[in-house]
């Protein structure tokens, strides 16, 4: 009879076996879901990731002006505090980030440009953008790289250790390598964007209404700090997750009649995650509101989207003839079939119209999105369906093979320095 709990003979000849111990495992795993990335010689980026890094750039550079005036330090210890901390190769990316940083003011995000702008900074999560810039500051990119990548790791050596038992590390090895080489996690590891988020607070719901009555009080807790973080870092993370975890309580109720410790303890978790992202959303919110006069405004998208589908068309082309209401009635005869042409086309609208006309479109999208939707509901209901399942096949990463020295005419991309920093 085969003894389950004896351990693989590969590792029978550690004393106490090294795959029972974490240090050892974390690294293991971690390394393995990096190995693409680290073959490709260099992290996966987007077109998006230079924003984001330098929206991040001017937060911190903002935050940082306010704070350290009140520890009594001028402008020349600053200087000379930070000529201390130099001496690797980032040094350049850092004082050109320094020279930039402390431009977050209202005059900079009303600037009519297609890379910012009051009515464009609102897409972007400040939160993310933060992280990104602070661990890229300190490490370069690959600083981020490795952080997802251990946490992704931590939580299938979790999931392994609850689900396998005694055989949990040639269970994580086993999950790593298929999701690796046989699926999609070595571009979600090695991708410098917060979308790749989704995956890892979807596996932190569903291990926590799976075994949150087995875990510990810590365990419980690191899986809440990344959900939270998730959440954080895009709203469509947020809303997927509360989904989730409606989901979870629902399960647990009709599949586990013993699973109230089990419910209790994983949607306290959960509940606690997404209510410390809400509320880092909403003290954000509140804050620029304060300093700006307004917060910043998220590109009208669902705008573009009906539009693009159809519904949107059909609605100007019945309604703006008689009754001009909406501000894109006046724009009804360019084309509108494509979404990314509506907003970011330098012949079609949204960039193409001052910042004042930009936030009229935010401001009118919702009205004008529930008008479309009582006009032709099926319709809009179809194409809504439609485009979920479309991305589903919608997985082809080419736009993320970007050379960051070659591809970003941003100085603090395209400097030598820097290009070479990301290759070492």
């Amino acid at each position: 009879m085969v003894d389950r709990n004896r351990p693989h003979p590969l590792f029978a000849r550690f004393p106490g076996t090294l795959s029972d111990r974490w240090w050892f495992a974390l690294p293991a795993l971690t390394l393995l879901l990096l190995t693409p990335t680290l073959l490709h010689g260099q992290p996966f980026l987007s077109w998006d990731t230079a924003q984001y890094y330098h929206y991040g750039a001017q937060l911190v550079g903002f935050a940082t002006a306010k704070i350290v005036p009140t520890l009594g330090l001028n402008v020349s210890e600053r200087s000379e505090i930070a000529k201390q901390g130099s001496g690797n190769l980032d040094d350049g990316l850092r004082d050109r980030a320094r020279t930039a940083s402390n431009t977050f003011d209202k005059a900079l995000i009303d600037q009519k440009s297609q890379a910012g702008g009051m009515a464009f900074y609102g897409i972007r999560s400040p939160f993310y953008s933060m992280w990104l810039y602070s661990i890229a500051w300190a490490f370069n990119l690959w600083g981020v790289l490795i952080a997802q990548a251990a946490a992704i790791a931590w939580t299938i050596w979790r999931a392994a250790t609850h689900a396998a038992g005694a055989y949990r590390f040639e269970a994580g090895v086993a999950i790593v390598a298929l999701g690796t080489f046989g699926a999609s996690a070595w571009f979600v590891v090695g991708f410098v964007m917060p979308d790749i988020y989704a995956a890892a607070a979807v596996i932190c719901v569903a291990l926590l209404f799976a075994y949150a009555d087995r875990m510990s009080y810590l365990e419980r807790v690191g899986l809440a700090a990344i959900l939270a973080a998730s959440a954080a870092f895009h709203a469509t993370h947020l809303v997927v997750a509360v989904a989730l975890t409606l989901a979870g309580i629902g399960a647990t109720h009709f599949l586990r009649s013993e699973g109230r410790p089990l419910r209790s303890r994983a949607l306290l978790a959960t509940a606690c995650a997404l209510g410390v992202a809400l509320a880092l959303h909403f003290a954000f919110d509140t804050a620029a509101r304060t300093v700006l006069g307004t917060s910043p405004k998220r590109p009208p998208l669902l705008t573009a989207r009906v539009l693009a589908d159809g519904p949107g068309r059909l609605y100007l082309d019945s309604v703006c003839p008689e009754t001009p209401t909406f501000l894109v009635c006046t724009y009804r005869n360019r084309s509108l079939e494509s979404a990314d042409e509506f907003l970011w086309s330098s012949a079609g609208v949204f960039q193409t119209l001052p910042v004042e006309q930009r936030l009229r479109l935010i401001e009118e999208e919702s009205r004008f999105v529930t008008a479309v939707a009582m006009h032709y509901p099926l319709s809009v209901l179809k194409a809504a369906v439609a485009n979920a399942v479309e991305q589903f096949v919608l997985v082809w990463p080419a736009e993320a093979w970007i050379d960051p020295g070659a591809s970003f005419s941003d100085p603090a991309w395209s400097g030598p320095t820097y290009s070479k920093s990301l290759r070492s």
